[in-house]
């Protein structure tokens, strides 16, 4: 038994019409790669000691209390360049983060409600972030490894400032080796176990 393919025709696109498909197209990228502006009081942090190497590994800890658990928690997160968020006990964030590009003056932000994972009386924030400090084909820089987090609602808001406590994470180092494609802004990783601090993530 044969089979008979039907293709359709492809349309012949005019000169105006391609025009009006590329205008569209960058106006609505507009609304996708967003530069993270600060609602309120929330401040791009680093560590003190960071100096924004290659392949760079930051801590960042916060702790809140709370009377009563809000019904939601919209959270805008940024990183230059990957991180992973716990809340108390929990997993929340695994390798957050989009690669920064094509717009060296812009970030994406991840959007999360965090509010499920918020607990009467004391409640651990801590972030895990990985600096890639290194230009790739799929990826462009910002020069600083820091962090945006913003947490807000109608009677509760946390946000990234001078009250975290933040450091350079002592565990993590580049191995000696054959190194990644240069197309490729990550480095290799290494992990000294005898320097990670543990529970000065989550208590």
């Amino acid at each position: 038994m044969s089979i008979k393919y039907e293709y359709p025709v492809k349309k012949q696109y005019r000169p105006h019409e391609i025009f009006f498909v590329i205008v569209l197209t960058s106006i609505l990228s507009c609304f996708f790669l967003l530069s993270v502006k600060a609602k309120g009081d929330t401040k791009w942090i680093t560590a003190e000691e960071n100096q924004s190497a290659t392949n760079t590994w930051l801590g960042f800890k916060k702790t809140v209390e709370l009377t009563h658990i809000p019904r939601k928690v919209d959270t805008r997160i940024a990183a230059d360049s990957k991180y992973w968020l716990w809340i108390n006990d929990s997993l929340v964030v695994f390798e957050g983060g989009v690669k920064r590009g094509p717009n060296p003056e812009d970030t994406y932000f991840d959007s999360i409600d965090i509010a499920p994972y918020l607990r009467i009386g004391n409640n651990t924030i801590a972030v895990l972030l990985w600096h890639f400090g290194k230009q790739g084909f799929s990826h462009n820089p910002s020069g600083t490894a820091a962090l945006f987090f913003e947490a807000l609602s109608s009677d509760f808001s946390l946000v990234s400032d001078g009250s975290w406590s933040s450091f350079v994470h002592p565990a993590y180092y580049t191995p000696l080796g054959e190194i990644p494609n240069f197309r490729l802004p990550e480095s290799n990783i290494g992990f000294d176990a005898n320097k990670d601090p543990g529970k000065l993530f989550v208590e």
